[in-house]
């Protein structure tokens, strides 16, 4: 919580440098694009093409009305900053040429003519005003290389990994589960209910009633629940990637009948990014039951 109040306060400073400083000591770019440096950091080098770059973005009109912040949490998750792996710019209002002005530490305002950013009139949004200015606030916080940021995201996803699987086994002890099992990819599941005949195969045609929920017992979605208002069989073909891959992995150890409960670890559901309904890294629970498969 500490660490989000820091980052809501320099957001807010960034717009306080702003406020005070709007026209004077911008530098040009080709295509119309200025900006300015609010803070520079420690760093010597300039971002290059092939690094990696952690950052913080806030998007505004030039009236300060926020288009975007992504120091804001996300489904109520901390907020994270986006990763960029850095190219070649393919042009003015690439943001790859903008990257290459910053280094690891600095915080910079980019002022972009929207008329760049919107060449058809019809796809500008009613609030951003022809002949205006997105302002984009842009704050390096981490510089790397492209190995050194794949082994930083291996080393986070054995911590999560590691930090779920426990979770999960305090999850089956509270509930007082009994004959879970847990799959080499780190599916757990527990068949509820036999069912009769061989099981499911990759490439079969598969009708699924479910319910899922958070680890907290919040549904997200069900079809056999009258709420969610899609009371019928779900139709798959198991495994091609239509569904997420605990499901793919789980169905497959089921047969015609059979009803299961499957925990499913956020890296086999739907991991770092979420969805609408489901926060980043969430660890999902399903009731299924395999009606038929053909």
């Amino acid at each position: 919580m500490r660490n989000i109040i820091k980052i809501s306060l320099c957001s807010l400073c960034l717009f306080a440098i702003i406020s005070c400083n709007q026209m004077g000591g911008f530098k040009k770019l080709a295509g119309g694009v200025e900006y300015k440096i609010l803070k520079e950091g420690t760093s010597k080098e300039n971002i290059k093409v092939g690094d990696v770059a952690l950052v913080y973005i806030i998007n505004s009109t030039d009236k300060d009305s926020i288009i975007m912040d992504s120091h804001k949490s996300q489904n109520g998750m901390p907020p994270k900053p986006f990763t960029i792996p850095i190219k070649a710019s393919q042009g003015k209002f690439d943001i790859m040429g903008w990257m290459i002005k910053l280094k690891k530490g600095d915080s910079a305002v980019f002022m972009i003519p929207t008329d760049s950013i919107f060449p058809d009139e019809k796809n500008r949004p009613p609030f951003i005003k022809a002949h205006s200015k997105v302002k984009s606030i842009i704050a390096v916080v981490d510089v790397m290389s492209e190995a050194q940021a794949q082994q930083k995201q291996m080393d986070e996803m054995k911590k999560t990994a590691a930090d779920q699987d426990g979770m999960i086994q305090s999850y089956v002890a509270e509930k007082g589960l009994k004959d879970v099992k847990k799959t080499s990819n780190g599916l757990y599941y527990l068949i509820t209910k036999a069912g009769s005949g061989p099981n499911a195969e990759a490439g079969k045609k598969v009708k699924m009633n479910y319910t899922g929920q958070l680890l907290n017992g919040k549904k997200f979605d069900s079809n056999v629940d009258t709420t969610f208002h899609h009371v019928q069989p779900f139709e798959f073909t198991l495994g091609q990637h239509q569904v997420i891959p605990g499901w793919d992995e789980g169905i497959a150890l089921l047969n015609k009948g059979a009803k299961a409960t499957f925990i499913i670890p956020s890296a086999l559901g739907y991991g770092s990014q979420g969805n609408p309904t489901i926060p980043a890294n969430s660890i999902l629970v399903f009731d299924v039951e395999l009606v038929s498969f053909k």
